[in-house]
């Protein structure tokens, strides 16, 4: 059997997910809510787990204090060794955030029990039990997957909620740079890498994810930072400043472009491209972008 963790919402306090239960056919045994604390950077009692595969690996209500009866041990994929710089990582029951310690809790749904402004798990304990029922002693493999947000974005954003992108939306990007991908998870194949302040078109947005596509921007750039091929161009130094004219003291109209930005080139004068950057679609990680 394999779960999978998306994880979907972030806090400063916590990351709401889901975790589905498959088995060795991909039918879906068995659904539920997650509550994981922030990424902070991999540290101890204070951070979620990196994504990635591991392995839930069958700890018994008789082994250790037995404070969270049976429950499932989260090791490497091979069964054996700990998550990497951490160590006794498990998925318990629990109702809020402060019963994460670094752990996953798991319930029916996301509701704000203790009225503090943050959302809790429900019926965490019933829910762990049907886990057990399903899963049983031989555990699972366990895939994570979902943004990793710095951490200090997220505080900001949780100061500054935003609603929910939708399609039609605009979004800037508040990250230094950020990778659009081609698919939906942190480990796709990058289309384009943009820079903070560039706006995004939303087609799309679900969860930690959103599908966009990059307006284009039309202005001029030096023919000695694009490697030229006919009518198309790319940009092979940067971040490259895009300008309102053929000329250095011209004020750019765009943020810099990245390395690998592809290029329509219009015409050439005194050594100045005139271009319009193409049109990529892909996937951002919501956490990174703001509506606008």
């Amino acid at each position: 059997m394999k779960a999978i963790i998306e994880r979907q919402t972030y806090t400063d306090k916590q990351v709401l997910g889901e975790l589905t239960l498959y088995n060795p056919n991909g039918q879906v045994l068995f659904k539920c809510k997650t509550l994981e604390l922030p990424w902070r950077d991999n540290q101890p009692k204070i951070s979620c787990i990196p994504t990635g595969n591991y392995r839930a690996v069958f700890r018994g209500a008789n082994e250790g204090s037995g404070k969270y009866g049976n429950h499932y041990r989260i090791f490497q994929a091979d069964g054996v060794s700990e998550v990497p710089g951490r160590s006794f990582i498990l998925i318990h029951h629990g109702n809020t955030f402060w019963d994460i310690k670094g752990c996953i809790l798991i319930g029916v749904s996301h509701q704000d029990l203790n009225k503090d402004g943050y959302c809790d798990v429900t019926a965490s304990r019933p829910t762990m039990a049907k886990l057990v029922d399903i899963a049983g002693k031989n555990g699972f493999d366990l895939e994570i997957k979902g943004a990793q947000p710095e951490y200090g974005i997220v505080l900001r954003a949780s100061k500054n909620p935003i609603p929910d992108l939708q399609p039609g939306d605009r979004a800037t990007i508040i990250a230094n740079q950020l990778n659009i991908r081609q698919e939906a998870n942190g480990t796709a194949p990058v289309v384009v890498r943009l820079q903070r302040g560039s706006v995004l078109n939303i087609l799309d947005a679900e969860g930690a994810w959103a599908h966009v596509k990059v307006p284009p921007v039309r202005g001029w750039v030096h023919e000695r930072f694009v490697e030229e091929r006919g009518s198309l161009g790319e940009v092979t130094a940067g971040p490259l400043n895009i300008r309102a004219r053929g000329e250095q003291s011209a004020p750019p109209v765009a943020q810099p472009l990245a390395v690998g930005t592809k290029l329509v080139i219009f015409r050439e004068v005194n050594g100045w491209l005139e271009v319009e950057t193409e049109t990529p679609e892909g996937f951002a990680a919501t956490a990174y972008l703001r509506k606008v």
